[in-house]
C-alpha cells in the first residue's frame, strides 16, 4: 500500500473514532435531566476557557434527588470567578439513585464502604487502641448524660451519627492527600448531597483571609452546623481534622464539647484558632420518597416529590415576621455576600414554599411593576394570606425582598 493510501486510511480511522467519541459524549449528556444538561454544557464550556479554582465536595449518601441537584448546578457551581469543579465522597451504594446526574457531573467520585459495626471504621484512623482507652469512656458518658449525648452514634449502643459524620471527613482527607487535590484549588465548599439552594450561593466572594472559614446561619445547636462549610486551601485540613481529635487524645466527657457534633466541631475549630463567620442561609436540606427514614417537615409546593427535612432550617426565622423590619430594608449583606433568602412567616404545617417563575407568576409581576424577573421564590402562609417574594436580578448579583398582604385582593 502506498504512503498516501496508508495516510488516508489512518485519517478515516481517526475520523471514525472522533465521531464515536462525540456520539458517546452526546449520549451521556442526553441522559441527564434538562437542568443538569444545561449545567453540564455550561460547565464543560467554562472548563475549556479556564482552570477552575474552587472545588465543591458533596459528602454522605446520594440523597435529595434531581430537583435539588439542579439547584446545585444552577446556584452553586457557576461563580463569577469561573465554574467550580464537583467532587463526591459517598457510600458505595447507589441503589436509590442508580442514574444520578451527580455521578456524571462530578470530576472526582470517591466512595467509602458501609460498615455493620462502625467501630471497624474507627480502627482505620490509628489502630484499635481507642477501643480500650476511649470506648469505655464513651459508654460512661452516655450514662452520665442520661442518654442525651448523640455524638457517638452509629457505634453500637449509641444514638446519633456523629462518628459517621467525622469518619466521612477522615475518608475525604485521605483521598485529598492521595490524589494531591488540595494544591489544585484555592477554596473548597464541603457540603451535603441533599441541599436545595433556593438562590445563588456566591461563596467565591467570601473573604477567607486570617484563617477564616464560613458556615451558614442556623442549625448550630450550641456550636457550628456540620452541614456546610466554605474554607480556603490553607485551613482545609484543620477544618476537617475532627475524628483524630476525638479518639487520638485523652477523653473526659464534657457536655459543652461532647453533647453533639456541632459542639465538638466548635471546640476543635476554636482550639485551632480558626476564625468562624456566618453567611445568610441560601439552602435547606430536602428529601424525596427515595430517601427512606426521614420525617417530612414540610412539602415544597410547586416542586413535586420534594420535602424539607428540618423544620427549623426550612423556616429560617422562628415566629412571625415583623412587617416593618427586614422586608422593607435593602438586601442583607454579610462579608460581601448578598442574601436573597426567603423570610419565614409561620411555623405551622400550613406554611408552604411556593415556587414560581416570572412568566407564570402574576403576583411577582405585580409586585415588580413590570420589572423582568428571572426567578421568584416566596414563602406562602395560607392562613394569613401573607406572601414574601425574593427576586433575583439577571446577573444574580443582587436581590430585593418584597412583601405584600393579601396578594389575591
Amino acid at each position: 500500500m502506498s504512503t498516501y493510501k496508508r495516510m488516508k486510511t489512518y485519517s478515516l480511522i481517526a475520523q471514525r473514532w472522533m465521531l464515536l467519541g462525540i456520539i458517546v459524549a452526546s449520549f451521556r449528556i442526553f441522559m441527564l435531566s434538562p437542568g443538569a444538561w444545561v449545567a453540564q454544557m455550561s460547565i464543560q464550556n467554562e472548563r475549556i476557557l479556564r482552570t477552575n479554582k474552587a472545588l465543591v465536595i458533596l459528602m454522605g449518601n446520594l440523597r435529595g434527588g434531581e430537583k435539588a441537584w439542579e439547584t446545585l448546578y444552577a446556584n452553586v457551581l457557576p461563580q463569577d470567578s469561573g465554574s467550580a469543579d464537583l467532587a463526591l465522597i459517598v457510600q458505595d451504594n447507589f441503589t436509590n439513585y442508580p442514574n444520578a446526574s451527580l455521578l456524571n457531573m462530578a470530576k472526582y467520585v470517591w466512595t467509602f464502604p458501609g460498615f455493620d459495626d462502625w467501630a471497624d471504621a474507627l480502627d482505620l484512623v490509628n489502630g484499635t487502641e481507642w477501643r480500650e482507652t476511649h470506648l469505655p469512656k464513651f459508654r460512661a458518658a452516655l450514662v452520665e448524660s442520661k442518654g442525651s449525648t448523640i455524638l457517638f452514634g452509629p457505634l453500637k449502643g449509641f444514638a446519633g451519627s456523629g462518628m459517621l459524620i467525622f469518619m466521612i471527613r477522615w475518608f475525604l482527607v485521605e483521598h485529598l492527600k492521595e490524589h494531591d487535590i488540595v494544591n489544585k484549588y484555592d477554596r473548597f465548599v464541603i457540603t451535603r448531597t441533599d441541599h436545595f439552594y433556593f438562590c445563588r450561593h456566591e461563596f467565591s466572594k467570601l473573604d477567607l483571609r486570617d484563617n477564616t472559614i464560613w458556615v451558614p446561619e442556623g442549625e448550630e445547636w450550641g456550636g457550628y452546623t456540620d452541614r456546610h462549610l466554605v474554607v480556603g486551601r490553607e485551613n482545609l485540613f484543620d477544618a476537617l481534622d475532627i475524628m483524630p481529635q476525638l479518639i487520638g487524645k485523652p477523653f473526659e466527657y464534657d457536655e459543652s464539647k461532647h453533647h453533639n457534633t456541632e459542639r465538638f466541631i466548635k471546640f476543635v475549630w476554636m482550639s485551632k484558632s480558626l476564625n468562624v463567620k456566618k453567611f445568610p442561609r441560601v439552602m435547606f436540606t430536602c428529601g424525596t420518597d427515595f430517601d427512606a427514614g426521614w420525617r417530612k417537615a414540610a412539602w415544597v409546593s410547586g416542586i413535586p416529590g420534594v420535602f424539607a427535612k428540618y423544620k427549623d432550617e426550612f423556616f429560617l426565622d422562628g415566629g412571625d415576621v415583623d412587617l416593618g423590619s427586614e422586608v422593607s430594608q435593602s438586601p442583607r449583606v454579610s462579608g460581601g455576600l448578598t442574601s436573597c433568602r426567603p423570610i419565614s412567616i409561620l411555623r405551622e404545617p400550613s406554611v408552604w414554599v411556593e415556587f414560581c417563575e416570572a412568566p407564570c407568576c402574576a403576583h411577582c409581576e405585580d409586585i415588580q411593576r413590570g420589572t423582568a424577573i428571572d426567578q421568584c421564590y416566596g414563602i406562602l402562609s395560607i392562613n394569613r394570606a401573607v406572601i414574601v417574594h425574593t427576586q433575583l436580578s439577571s446577573s444574580y448579583k443582587n436581590s430585593v425582598v418584597h412583601q405584600t398582604l393579601d396578594p389575591w385582593a
